[in-house]
Order: C-alpha cells, then structure tokens, then sequence
C-alpha cells in the first residue's frame, strides 16, 4: 500500500535541523538526571513526573549497591549477578525436587516456581528493572534460563507422577475431564500439554528461528505461553498463574501506553523516507515523549499489518524529533521499504502514523552518573543507532557542564551509501572542551569518487577511514594512556553490532584492564 506523500512545508518541526541547540540557559546537568525512562513501569504510574526527584536519589544508591553484580565475569558474557543467581535456583530446584521424590503433589511446586518466574522474567514493565537496575535484555537472559529448568522440572514432576500414582480426583492432579486413559489411569494430561506449550514456546525462540523468521516465533511464542496458561489453570499450578497473570498485566498496560493520548498524539505525526543503502528514517516531534539514550521501542505500522516490532532510538533524548534508523535486512523491513518507495518523488517524507510500546531497555553500566568520565563506543554497521543515541546525549550532557574528559568512537561500516542520511555528529566548535572524536571505517571501499563524497558531504568525510578496520590495540592503547595521565580507573566500552564485533570489544577490553584500569563492558548483538 503507497503511502500519501506530504508537504514538508506545512510544520516547523519537520524541518532537517533535529537537533536541538544547548543554549546558554540550558539547565546545567546534574547526576542521574531523566533516568525515569529507564524503568517503563514508573511511566505508567499516575503522576510519574513527581517522582522524578526520588527516582535520581533511588538510582543512585541503586548502583552503588548493585554494581558489584552488574560486572562482568572475566572471559564470559555473564555477570556476577547472573553467575551466582542461577546456580542458586537450580541448585534450590534440585535440592526440593530431590526431598521430594515420591510426593506427586509437592515435587511440582519448584515447576510451578519456575513457571511462574519464567512468565515474570518476560514483562516489560517490570519491577525487576526497578528494583535492581537489570535492564528488560538483561532480564530475558534470566528468562530464558529459568524456562530450560522449569522445563527440566516439569519432566521430573512427570516422572515422580508416572512413578507413584495418585487418585484423579486429587487435588494436584486438576480436574477429571483433562485426565486420559492413553497415559493410564490417574494420569492427568493437563500437565503434559503445559509442559508441551512450555517446549514449543522455547523452541520457536531458537536463535535462528527468531533471527529469519521473527513473525513466527512472536506469534507461536505467545500463543503458546497463553495457553499454557489455560493449561496451567486445569492443573492446579497457581503460582505459575500468578506470574502469568504479572506477565498479561505487562501486555495489557503496554498495549494501553501505546495507544495513550500522549503517545499517540506524537507519532501520530510521523514521517517517513527512504535513504539511501535502504535505511528508512521514521520521525516524529519529541513533545512530552521521555527517553534515554540508547532505549528502544516496539513499533506498529498500522499499514503493514499487526505486527510489532522493536528498533533502537536514534535520536538522543535533548533532539526535537524522535528518530528510528531501519535497515532493509527481513521481510517486514523489506515491505515497508518496498511500500514508502511508491512515494512519486524519491527520498520525500511521506506521512506514516504509527503506534509506539515504549521506550524500554537501558545501558547496564552506570553511565549516568559520574563514575565514567571517558567513553568508547564501538558499532557495526547499523548497530550505530543506539551508540549515535548515547553519543549525542554524552555530547549534550558535556556541554550543560558534565565532566567527560575523552569521547571515541569507531564505526565499521561496509556500504559507504549508508553514510549519506545516518551520520554521527562531532561536538561542534566551542560547544565543549573535551577530546570527542569520531572514526568511520569503510572496511569494503578504499577510495570514493566525487559524487559520493559530496552526497557524504564535508563534515563526514573528515571522520572517514579508507579501506581499514579498527584497530583495537591503538584505540585501547590511547585510552589508556588518557587515564593513566587524567588518574581515570574505569573507562566505559558500549558495543552495538555483529556477534564477531562484539566478541573482539569484549576482548580487547579483558586484554586492556590491568594494573588498576578497568574498561568496563556492555554489548548488544545486531545481526541478521
């Protein structure tokens, strides 16, 4: 379906200039400042913008107390948070179902725990983000692994079930009419048909399933925990049904956020156009839509069906217009490039209303907050759209009076088309004094012609590096040398981009952290 083409005219805030300058009378900033974003479920609440003084205050004694957790293992992806709080569960299941054997009833119950963490691990809108600062990408680390052992918990559950027969009309069992013969008598198939949706819903989250065929693993993924749920309710597994119920309220609320006047007011003015490299650029005037840099959001185009799905903010928080960057890499994608180039002027904004679920995530390093005064942010090709997030406002905190001593950041991108309508602005001059400086690899070009380099224009053209990769050991090495003279002892690293990118960040860093540095470690994974 085409969209109408729109008259750019019409509106101030439509106009090319986004982001929006720090003047003179800018409030200074302050540690912690608009971190309410952070947590989606203080945005719900009535009356959230009192308790923005509060949230600071929490979040700041939040990562005093929880950064020990929040550190990664040397060599690993874990935390120390999640290193020591799985084995405890699994060590907790095993131990209970173990005193357990031969009580039907009662060797379900670290299932039915485990059930019912699995479905809370999921919400969005999540106390767990509020209470302890691990972020909703973060969580579904937890998610994910509580469902493999609830699932190892049900079988054995099954097995003690199978093992010692118990009449049907017991309470643990459910009711009669969900009891088959085909299992033996007193056997109650409620339970086998949870356990089954609870093993569908994880294989279809298999990562190369969720990766090329996303629509199927939502779709499958939901209606498979929904009804497990019905079965969970004919079984008697109430406490799996109480994190059940957190994890519908969280749907409900989002599906309301989404269409609330606020929001729907906003993105109800949204644009859209093709750039170049098939990126299609979505924009909408800020007006009271709060978020912090690096967030994400679940997005609906009403004219591509019902599906929902999540893209990183480009903008930073301080921009006028709200911006999401997509690359044509799926079929969704692909449609709604497809859709917007029908337009009869290439590369016009087209009007495109769309509903927004968010924003949700954030950064699992205290970046907000002055523990970190230099940065290195470290993207692979699209994935620059979070880190170009966190970058401006880094640049806007800095010129509000935060003290940030040096600001890098490497891109590598392989399409040198992309850099004509995605780009990363440097601080501009005179805005600060601290060393920010941006590098753009171009790993697949080692020379551009003139057309090129003028749709590029100057200012990009500066930050470009022909025919070369980053090199990991001198930008550490220079990071290095920065905190040993400026006294600095932790450097924070942020890394959106390919798993094998990620992977060599994450390397470099374990390799550069010694003799009383330390360069701290956060990664998202774009890859298609």
């Amino acid at each position: 379906m085409p969209f109408q083409q729109c008259d750019l005219r019409q509106a101030a805030w439509m106009s090319d200039a986004k982001a929006a300058p720090v003047s003179v009378g800018s409030s200074p900033w302050k540690p912690y400042e608009g971190c309410r974003p952070g947590c989606p479920l203080l945005n719900l609440l009535p009356g959230a913008k009192l308790a923005d003084p509060v949230a600071e205050l929490w979040w700041a004694a939040r990562w005093r107390a929880a950064w020990p957790l929040h550190r990664r293992v040397p060599g690993t992806r874990w935390t120390f948070g999640e290193a020591m709080f799985l084995p405890v569960i699994v060590g907790a299941a095993t131990m209970f179902g173990a005193r357990m054997w031969g009580d039907v009833e009662r060797s379900g119950y670290p299932a039915t725990f485990l059930g019912a963490l699995t479905y809370a691990t999921a919400c969005r809108n999540s106390i767990l983000t509020l209470l302890t600062g691990v972020p909703f990408e973060r969580a579904l680390f937890y998610h994910k692994c509580i469902a493999v052992v609830a699932i190892f918990a049900a079988c054995y559950h099954s097995y003690v079930a199978l093992s010692f027969p118990v009449e049907v009309g017991h309470a643990a069992i459910g009711t009669e009419q969900f009891t088959l013969t085909v299992l033996g008598e007193g056997r109650n198939f409620s339970g086998v048909l949870m356990v089954a949706c609870w093993v569908s819903a994880t294989l279809v989250a298999l990562v190369w399933i969720r990766r090329y065929l996303f629509e199927v693993f939502n779709r499958l993924h939901i209606v498979a925990a929904i009804v497990g749920l019905v079965f969970a309710a004919q079984h008697g597994a109430t406490t799996t049904l109480a994190g059940g119920g957190l994890w519908v309220l969280d749907k409900i609320l989002s599906l309301l956020s989404s269409l609330g006047r606020v929001n729907r007011a906003q993105t109800q003015k949204a644009l859209a156009r093709v750039l170049p490299s098939e990126v299609v650029e979505i924009s909408f005037p800020r007006g009271g839509f709060r978020y912090k840099g690096g967030q994400w959001c679940n997005v609906w185009l009403p004219g591509l069906g019902l599906q929902w799905h999540p893209f990183s903010l480009s903008s930073s928080p301080q921009d006028e217009e709200v911006t999401f960057h997509i690359r044509a890499l799926g079929g969704w994608t692909t449609s709604l490039v497809r859709s917007l180039k029908e337009t009869e002027v290439s590369g016009s904004k087209v009007p495109l209303p769309i509903y927004v679920d968010g924003p949700f995530g954030s950064v699992g390093l205290d970046i907000d907050g002055p523990a970190y005064k230099s940065f290195l942010l470290v993207a692979g090709g699209i994935g620059v759209t979070p880190l170009r997030s966190i970058w401006g406002e880094l640049l806007d905190q800095g010129a509000r009076g935060r003290t940030l001593n040096k600001l890098h950041l490497l891109w590598s991108v392989s399409d040198s088309a992309m850099l004509e309508g995605l780009s990363v602005r440097g601080p501009k001059a005179g805005e600060m004094p601290l060393d920010a400086k941006v590098e753009i690899f171009l790993t697949r070009e080692a020379a551009l012609e003139d057309p090129r380099r003028v749709a590029i224009g100057e200012q990009v053209m500066q930050q470009v590096v022909l025919g070369k990769r980053p090199d990991f050991n001198a930008s550490f090495d220079e990071m290095r040398q920065h905190c040993e003279k400026a006294s600095e002892k932790r450097v924070a690293v942020l890394v959106c981009g390919p798993s094998s990118l990620v992977e060599a960040t994450q390397q470099a860093c374990l390799k550069h952290s010694h003799s009383g540095i330390s360069f701290d470690f956060h990664s998202e994974i774009f890859e298609f």
